[in-house]
């Protein structure tokens, strides 16, 4: 492999990931839009609950996302790799942290 095509895959893993980044932050949003609607189509007419608003809804999904999907990130063998991991998880704490902040004052 010549140094040209090194760069180049290098710029298109960077351009990759950045498409992954938009798409990811978008799925944050239109999710709770969902559940809103679904919880509001089905769920209250059947069961007679109350409505969720937009916030309720997201504030749902981190808690959701907290029990079920956070806990299951498995252990690098690498060391470096391993440090990645564990600081992604005190960044995304601290996030869900803000978020629930956030979410909980405009409630």
């Amino acid at each position: 492999m010549t140094v040209k095509e090194k760069t180049f895959n290098k710029e298109r893993d960077i351009v990759t990931l950045g498409i992954n980044m938009v798409l990811g932050i978008g799925l944050v949003f239109l999710n709770p839009l969902l559940l809103m609607f679904h919880w509001n189509w089905f769920v209250v007419p059947i069961l007679g609950l109350v409505e969720l608003t937009y916030v309720t809804a997201f504030g749902l999904m981190i808690v959701v996302w907290f029990l079920t999907k956070f806990p299951r990130q498995k252990i690098r063998d690498e060391p470096i790799e391993n440090l990645k991991l564990i600081i992604s998880r005190y960044v995304v704490l601290t996030l869900l942290l803000i978020m629930a902040l956030i979410i909980r004052g405009m409630m």
